[in-house]
């Protein structure tokens, strides 16, 4: 299981569903206005399940944090030898160090 987060600024829900629309397949997740709490929902890639969840209020309430996890993931090195990803500054989540 792989995990990605990303914080989006100043955007609502809908506007991140489109922007994950764009990179995922099936998408399904609840574009009401985020408020105060947690939204779930789910998408593939690649034929892969990726678990969606968006957390609105991180970092001083002006960001939403985006987490994705599944099997593969958007953005994932595929260029680079699994082999090398160390190298690169990635470790098995992904994260550079």
């Amino acid at each position: 299981m792989r995990d990605l987060e990303i914080y989006i600024r100043d955007l609502e829900s809908s506007a991140v569903s489109s922007w994950l629309a764009s990179h995922l397949d099936d998408i399904e997740l609840r574009d009401d206005p985020l408020g105060d709490r947690a939204v779930k929902g789910s998408a593939h890639y690649r034929a892969h399940r990726v678990r969606i969840n968006l957390y609105p209020g991180a970092g001083g309430k002006r960001y939403t944090s985006v987490i994705l996890e599944g099997e593969d993931l958007p953005g994932r090195p595929t260029s680079i030898a699994p082999e090398c990803l160390a190298c690169h500054g990635y470790r098995d989540s992904l994260q550079p160090r």
